[in-house]
């Protein structure tokens, strides 16, 4: 199937295939630095064709990507988006074979990288001035100036985009900052949880050791109260123990002197039997 040009912002181009636009659509978002999901659903397809449409529209976009990261605001003033309008606008006038003005060559990507800078114009007011005779210049051809009112909403959509993927980062950025400081939270809830087991755990055994070496003293005491309230009881006990020990020393002596004599142990042995008769 033939594709027939059409005419965008006062420019004839050729419709773009699908396949076509996926190539186009991972430019820009290279481009920009966003995703093609993000180019694909804020920007479109006519904005998205219209402002890579040449070397001159991509070197714009460019600036836009460089300006977004130089900048901490998620928004252009109005004064930025007109001056990339008027790049834009020029681009396009360049690729019809068109003459840029000459009140309009500070916003120029051929010349310069920052549209609209020029570095012998400092004073805000004649920058305002600058501008404003380039964009009398571009009202004087209705076509030209359709194309910039164009991409002046081009240029809104592409900072849109920017801004888009920007909220996206910061609140990746902050839930990841969160999970950090709740994983090192719940890192040091555990130390602290640890170290009291600890504490408690030695304290536990100190008290262990306390209640042992009480209660030994404690008996102890008992004993020695008793001993020292009833001498006789403890003089009786000792002899008791005394005579249990001496009865039984005397019965190995004896057994060990019948086991190494034999005559003695036929006379012991026969001495029972007759006392058993």
């Amino acid at each position: 199937m033939k594709l027939l040009p059409i005419m965008v912002a006062g420019v004839s181009f050729l419709p773009l295939r699908r396949a076509e636009h996926a190539v186009v659509a991972e430019d820009i978002a290279s481009l920009l630095g966003i995703t093609e999901e993000v180019a694909t659903d804020v920007l479109g397809r006519g904005v998205i064709h219209r402002v890579i449409a040449s070397g001159c529209h991509a070197k714009t976009v460019r600036h836009i990507h460089s300006t977004a990261a130089a900048s901490d605001q998620f928004g252009l003033d109005e004064s930025q988006i007109t001056d990339l309008a008027i790049s834009f606008t020029l681009c396009s006038m360049a690729s019809a074979l068109q003459k840029v003005p000459q009140e309009c060559e500070p916003w120029d990507t051929t010349y310069t990288t920052h549209p609209g800078e020029d570095s012998a114009v400092r004073h805000p007011k004649e920058k305002e001035r600058r501008r404003g005779r380039c964009l009398a210049v571009l009202h004087r051809s209705p076509q030209d100036w359709a194309t910039f009112n164009t991409y002046f909403s081009d240029s809104t959509q592409l900072w849109l985009a920017l801004t888009h993927q920007r909220h996206i980062e910061l609140a990746q950025e902050l839930y990841t900052n969160a999970t950090q400081e709740k994983i090192a939270l719940l890192q040091l809830l555990h130390r602290k949880a640890e170290a009291s087991f600890a504490t408690d755990a030695e304290r536990d055994r100190r008290v262990e050791e306390q209640l042992t070496v009480s209660s030994a003293a404690s008996k102890c005491s008992v004993a020695k109260a008793c001993l020292s309230t009833n001498p006789s009881h403890s003089h009786n006990w000792s002899f008791r123990n005394w005579r249990t020990w001496s009865s039984a020393s005397t019965l190995r002596k004896q057994n060990s002197t019948i086991l190494w004599n034999p005559s003695r142990r036929v006379n012991a042995s026969f001495g029972t039997k007759r006392h058993n008769t």
